[in-house]
């Protein structure tokens, strides 16, 4: 129960520091032109990957398995959940694969001509197009299977040799129970059965009606129980070979050929960088010195995508050494713990959904400046938001304790000052209601009318203020009483 609660908890927070942080990463990608570099293009497509993966692989799942332990979604997305999943885990090693490569070229050939924003959005579709491709037959060998009545649950993605006969054996008669279902065939067996025991009365003895009529009931309750039963989403291979090559291609694919060229280019890019800086380390005018601070700063980046890279074997590696014993060693479908195992496994790798933002966050300057200015942007409009919501309780309030007072209500102030409470015009700033719907705004003694109905412009003067480090907290009546 503890250890569910924990899965719960943890999938839960997933799902949201996931989705946050890699929307967040997209927006300020396409939001400001500057931040549009090949890198950062495909840094996006990686986020737009792990939102997808947020979306169809973090709430299905424990919920399939440890919720209610069968799959209630549908056919529909019985098989567009795991295409998804897998196209999403193609997306995201492809993207990481092609940053490799990029910045390889950048760094080991220099003088050569390199990707521009086009190429990279080209290679993104290509990316899409194979992993669409790749993914395909997995969205095909996959269904919803009747779950067998003397096993409880399953605990696993893929099948076993033994289970996928067994679950063979279990669609064949799904099919055929579906077949007896068809109304003309039940309709035409109940009149064929009456007209025989009618027209064969003679004939057929009591024991041998007797034993139709409980054929005929038993096919009955089983077709009204068909729509009872509980069922598991997983995959149906024509054969074991089939399903077996899948898994060993897939494991290549998407593994041991992207791990090889990932670790081959940045293992060539850290040499170079070293040999650059360690060249240039005696020299000491401010051409080395820019030059030194712009390998350093490129050393960052490289950094920062290693350690993405790494994160992504630990994440995902796991998960594929289980489904690949499960594919080539039987038992360990029928292991009493291999579905906590899997489970495990499972969050590890959509756990890989949140350590990007971070990783943009702290080692990437760009990234982290645009973070700060939306999280800042962000509590300046809450601050604001809650600013009106307490200025118009205040106003209700003071509404209905000063019923025969309305007219004077024109005379209301808003003083806006660094904690001063004051009722006249010559402070930090005032906004002041007149009789014809405008107000007053400005330093000194001076000001520019801002009407009483401009929301828009009233927000914009207050983050202003916050900005400035001037709190606006204050609702003065004519008389200097503080109302709120």
């Amino acid at each position: 129960m503890i250890f569910k609660l924990f899965l719960y908890n943890t999938y839960f927070l997933v799902f949201i520091i996931g989705i946050i942080g890699n929307i967040l990463v997209c927006w300020v990608v396409f939001r400001h032109p500057s931040m549009r570099s090949v890198t950062n293009i495909f840094i996006s497509n990686l986020a737009l990957s792990d939102i997808l993966l947020c979306l169809f692989a973090v709430p299905f799942t424990p919920l399939y398995l440890l919720t209610y332990k069968e799959w209630i979604f549908g056919p529909i997305f019985c098989r567009l959940v795991p295409f998804v999943q897998g196209m999403s885990v193609y997306i995201s090693v492809l993207t990481l694969m092609s940053i490799a490569i990029e910045r390889y070229m950048v760094i080991i050939y220099p003088f050569k001509k390199h990707l521009n924003i086009i190429h990279s959005v080209i290679i993104i579709i290509i990316i899409w197009l194979l992993a669409f491709i790749l993914t395909l037959p997995y969205g095909i060998f996959i269904d919803l299977i009747p779950v067998p009545q003397t096993t409880t649950s399953t605990s696993a993605t893929k099948l076993s040799p033994s289970r996928h006969q067994q679950q063979q054996q279990q669609q064949t008669q799904y099919q055929y129970l579906m077949y007896h279902q068809n109304d003309h065939f039940y309709n035409e067996t109940i009149s064929s059965s009456s007209t025989t025991t009618t027209k064969s009365t003679l004939i057929i003895t009591d024991d041998e009606q007797q034993q139709q009529q409980r054929s005929i009931e038993t096919l009955k309750n089983l077709l009204q129980n068909l729509h009872k039963r509980k069922w598991y989403c997983d995959e149906v291979w024509p054969n074991d070979q089939l399903r077996l090559l899948f898994g060993l291609m897939t494991t290549i694919m998407q593994f041991v050929i992207p791990f090889c060229i990932i670790t081959f280019c940045y293992t060539k890019v850290f040499l170079r960088l070293w040999y650059r800086m360690h060249n240039r380390l005696g020299l000491r005018n401010y051409s080395s010195q820019r030059q030194w601070l712009e390998k350093k700063r490129a050393r960052r980046t490289n950094m920062m995508l290693i350690f993405m890279v790494v994160i992504f074997v630990i994440s995902w590696l796991p998960l594929n050494t289980y489904n690949l014993m499960e594919d080539f060693y039987i038992p360990i479908a029928y292991w009493k713990h291999s579905r906590a195992l899997f489970m495990t496994f499972h969050l590890i790798a959509m756990s890989s959904t949140c350590y990007n933002p971070f990783l943009y966050t702290w080692l990437n300057d760009n990234f982290r400046k645009e973070f700060y200015t939306i999280f800042t942007s962000i509590m300046h409009r809450l601050q604001w938001f809650l600013y009106r919501k307490r200025q118009k309780t205040t106003n209700q309030n003071n509404r209905i304790n000063n019923d025969d007072n309305d007219n004077n209500n024109n005379n209301n102030a808003i003083d806006i000052n660094r904690g001063d409470i004051t009722t006249g015009v010559g402070r930090n700033m005032v906004w002041k209601q007149s009789t014809f719907g405008g107000g007053c705004v400005g330093g000194s003694n001076s000001g520019r009318l801002v009407p009483k109905d401009n929301l828009e412009l009233q927000e914009s003067l207050f983050i202003t203020s916050l900005q400035n480090g001037i709190l606006a907290s204050h609702i003065i009546h004519n008389n200097g009483q503080l109302i709120n």
